[in-house]
């Protein structure tokens, strides 16, 4: 039987803010308590990504590199010791992976052994430090923001590689799975914009303009859009549709850039991929891939591994 603590550090149910040296938790209904689940000075965090199953947090640290804790802030310590990482972080929670942006490449890694190191699957000078990542884990595929100011797909290998929208800067993205959307802020345009995953329905959601440009992070709660804003340290919500725009503060005083933003579910969504049972039956890491099917590969120089 789990104890109030135990029950605390697995409970879901709120958004996560990154803000300069802290995260904050931001009740998702504006219920209940604001509060700051982590503090470290000297430390700016960026990106935030959940692991639903384990109820990890997991956010990018450009001094240092990734940190996880649970979800109430306990265990917080660092797993990925390497600085250089903003926007470019996603967590595959059906698979058990975790992909992230450092030197112009995407990298994976098994979250439950990180210790046993990563896997290059896309090398390209186009992605850089402000690469925003997401993954959609039935589909097997990845999507990421490009400095040439486009979003790409590609399956979680790194194949099938193909440019899904043009003309947009993203620093951030946001996958609707039930409706296979994707969501981003445009720092070019202000907007906050939605297209589907097949690269139709390319809509505005919400015309922010001067206002949207400097957003940062955006999530998805329930038939909401979530978005932090540098220009006036607020959390902006509107409904997919377009309509009822709400704004949420954080406790004041603060004057650093509210930066990732990501909601924690109560409970994880219904998906499933071929990785899901028993790692895939691969002895490191498993990428699901389209169609239900996977690919095992070895972390780079793991002479151990055989994929």
């Amino acid at each position: 039987m789990e104890t109030p603590r135990e029950r605390d550090a697995n409970r879901g149910g709120f958004l996560v803010i990154a803000q300069g040296p802290s995260l904050w938790k931001l009740p998702g209904e504006d219920v209940g308590e604001t509060r700051e689940l982590s503090k470290i000075s000297g430390e700016d965090n960026y990106a935030v990504a959940v692991d639903c199953v384990n109820h990890h947090l997991y956010w990018t640290n450009w001094q240092k590199g990734i940190r996880r804790s649970r979800y109430d802030g306990s265990d917080n310590h660092l797993v990925v010791s390497k600085g250089g990482i903003y926007y470019g972080l996603a967590v595959d929670f059906v698979a058990g992976n975790m992909f992230w942006v450092h030197d112009g490449a995407i990298l994976v890694a098994r979250m439950s052994n990180l210790e046993a190191g990563h896997k290059t699957i896309i090398s390209d000078t186009k992605i850089d430090s402000w690469s925003a990542l997401a993954v959609h884990p039935s589909r097997g595929s990845i999507y990421w923001s490009d400095s040439d100011r486009t979003i790409s797909t590609a399956s979680m290998d790194g194949s099938n590689r193909q440019v899904l929208v043009t003309g947009v800067w993203a620093h951030s993205l946001a996958l609707d799975y039930e409706a296979d959307d994707l969501y981003w802020a445009d720092r070019n345009t202000g907007n906050i914009e939605c297209i589907s995953l097949n690269g139709g329905r390319k809509r505005i959601v919400s015309a922010q303009k001067s206002e949207g440009k400097y957003s940062g992070g955006i999530s998805l709660l329930e038939e909401r859009v979530y978005w932090t804003s540098w220009s006036n340290n607020i959390v902006n919500s509107i409904t997919k549709s377009g309509s009822t725009m709400k704004q949420h503060s954080l406790p004041g005083g603060r004057s650093v850039d509210l930066t990732g933003i990501v909601f924690v579910p109560e409970q994880c969504p219904k998906l499933n991929n071929a990785c899901a049972v028993s790692n895939g039956g691969c002895p490191f890491i498993c990428l699901p891939l389209p169609g239900n099917n996977k690919k095992c590969i070895c972390p780079e120089g793991n002479s151990s591994c055989t994929s």
